[in-house]
């Protein structure tokens, strides 16, 4: 998250004219979430509203604020999603505006890059909001089969997640993982598609349901490897052949990292 107090006054005077600037507050952030099939990284600037004129004999008028935005999400491959605005409102209106870029994960592990500029300037006295958007993901794919640790909870959407524990934990943060799985009843065993995400520190842990299995008998396709040596090491979860497993929901409830909503987005 970034953060700017606009200046708090100033006064500019000319010959019959007087001009008092109030600059708002601008808050921006740039929020990274994950369904399991794409990542999304969603920019967003929030400004305040500010009692601003431009006042002569005749009359008093409003300067514009024109707040602009551009994000790129980036893949190591080099694959990219773009997204921008460009919103002139009177300097009177309070502004909040946002875009997305989206990629699917296209089993692409390594570090995912978000990147642009976010930028607010007032028509009477100039720019007075200015900062990049710079971000490294070191994402983590994988394709691992799960197990239901008999633990779920109902989303505001109307489906439900479950707690699943790998198979074969391989010491990171998706070792455990809250999953949305739809509708009861759960599945027991299943092949699950998706990413490890570390963000500032936190992880997101993001799958996504391929095929229900028989049990935990059969290898990874794809275990994956701790990206960058940041992911949380955590014991091997131990089961029983239904699937119980308290230890494993005590963990994710532990666990600091976002997790991801429902629909992708946070």
């Amino acid at each position: 998250m970034h953060r700017i107090v606009g200046i708090s006054s100033l006064a500019l005077m000319s010959v019959g004219a007087a001009l008092a600037l109030q600059l708002p507050t601008v808050d921006t952030y740039t929020n990274i979430s994950s369904d399991g099939i794409n990542l999304y990284a969603v920019g967003i600037m929030q400004a305040a509203s500010s009692n601003m004129e431009f006042c002569n004999a005749q009359n008093c008028v409003s300067p514009t604020h024109t707040y602009t935005q551009s994000l790129t999400l980036k893949s190591p491959s080099g694959r990219t999603n773009s997204c921008s605005f460009d919103y002139p409102i009177s300097a009177s209106q309070q502004f909040n505006g946002s875009c997305e870029g989206a990629l699917a994960f296209s089993d692409e592990g390594g570090t995912w890059t978000v990147g642009g500029n976010q930028a607010a300037v007032c028509s009477f006295g100039g720019q007075f909001y200015n900062e990049p958007i710079t971000m490294n993901l070191p994402l983590m794919h994988i394709k691992a089969y799960y197990y239901y640790a008999n633990s779920s909870s109902k989303n505001p959407n109307g489906t439900y997640s479950g707690v699943y524990s790998r198979c074969h934990p391989i010491g990171t943060t998706c070792d455990v993982c809250s999953i949305v799985i739809g509708s009861p009843p759960f599945w027991q065993y299943g092949l699950f598609d998706g990413a490890e995400i570390h963000i500032a520190g936190g992880a997101i842990c993001a799958m996504a349901p391929v095929k229900q299995a028989a049990g935990c008998s059969l290898p990874d396709p794809v275990p994956g490897t701790n990206p960058g040596g940041t992911a949380k090491s955590r014991p091997a979860a131990k089961h029983d052949d239904k699937g119980s497993d308290e230890a494993a929901v005590a963990e994710l409830d532990k666990c600091a990292c976002p997790r991801p909503s429902t629909s992708g987005r946070h």
